[in-house]
């Protein structure tokens, strides 16, 4: 697929590298990568942020002999704390534990905030990031540069000069905003330079892209499952009844989560049709079933609106 308003093509399905690391070592998400590549997926999207810093680096290690090959997108504006990012041994340390111990993955979570620095969309700072970016992705370019979890009043003149200059130079290809839908709405309207490409989440319980119909160019989703599958697995688990009205109404076996999560996926790549559809796994199964849905199965779009009218009804979504 091409991205809307860009010369840049690539997959339908993005893979999301913010879970590369965490309890795994770098072998374990290396592996992740080399599956996705491995499942025909292209669009890989990672952050400066991402694994303290670690995940460009394994990004960078996988690309090697690939780079033409995929479009790498990647984000700026929350950083690593330095004193973190570069203790090593402390992050191995955290991982052999978090293995045995789901409630200290809990309390890392909550402590993982303190950890970086968020709202660094200075033109020194958008520089600084730049660069080890590059540096740690062992790239001379990156496709997609986004501002990572910025507010409007982020969206300078100045940083506006420099992304231009670094665009204009080479270092990067198009850059855009990774943000919530309420940002990337009122960005669109007052900045529309900073929307060449956007990125916010979209799913069946939490539909945003019919109200950000003013995006001009790209526009890449993400949480297609994540909180809104659970939320309507556990509710079909918990309601056998409503199960089978769902099947019975979708023309698909709502009850299975495999085929629960087949469809919610593809409701998200039906929906955006101006870029990829970004998702995370920490399962290579999950990866080729994912990229397998696609290539398979054909749902039609009653079937999609009788979906989200199942959602509606039953008090999952709200709108």
């Amino acid at each position: 697929m091409t991205l809307a308003g860009t010369e840049l093509t690539t997959s339908v399905l993005g893979f999301g590298c913010n879970a590369l690391l965490g309890e795994k070592t770098s072998t374990n998400g290396l592996a992740l990568l080399d599956a996705a590549f491995d499942a025909g997926i292209r669009y890989f999207d990672v952050a400066r942020v991402y694994g303290y810093g670690e995940a460009e680096t394994l990004v960078g290690k996988f690309s090697k002999g690939k780079r033409t090959e995929i479009l790498i997108a990647t984000k700026f504006g929350i950083e690593p704390m330095v004193s973190v990012a570069g203790a090593s041994f402390v992050r191995a340390a955290v991982r052999r534990l978090m293995q045995f111990s789901p409630a200290l993955r809990s309390s890392l979570g909550r402590g993982a905030r303190t950890a970086v620095k968020s709202g660094r969309f200075t033109p020194d700072a958008a520089h600084r990031s730049l660069d080890t970016s590059l540096r740690a992705l062992g790239t001379d370019y990156i496709d997609v540069y986004l501002l990572h979890d910025c507010i409007i009043d982020d969206a300078s003149d100045e940083l506006l000069q420099f992304l231009v200059q670094a665009r204009d130079e080479g270092k990067i290809r198009y850059f855009g905003v990774g943000t919530n839908p309420e940002q990337v709405f009122v960005i669109c309207r007052d900045r529309p330079e900073y929307a060449a490409i956007v990125q916010f989440q979209n799913s069946l319980l939490s539909p945003e892209l019919h109200s950000l119909n003013n995006a001009p160019g790209a526009v890449i989703t993400h949480g297609a499952l994540a909180g809104s599958y659970t939320a309507v697995n556990a509710y079909l688990s918990n309601n056998p009844d409503a199960a089978r009205l769902w099947s019975c109404r979708v023309g698909a076996d709502c009850s299975t989560p495999a085929a629960l999560a087949a469809m919610m996926l593809s409701y998200a790549v039906r929906n955006n049709q101006r870029g990829p559809v970004l998702f995370r796994s920490s399962r290579k199964e999950s990866i080729y079933a994912n990229a397998r849905v696609l290539a398979e199965e054909h749902f039609a779009d009653e079937q999609f609106e009788a979906l989200a009218g199942l959602a509606r009804e039953s008090g999952l979504l709200a709108v």
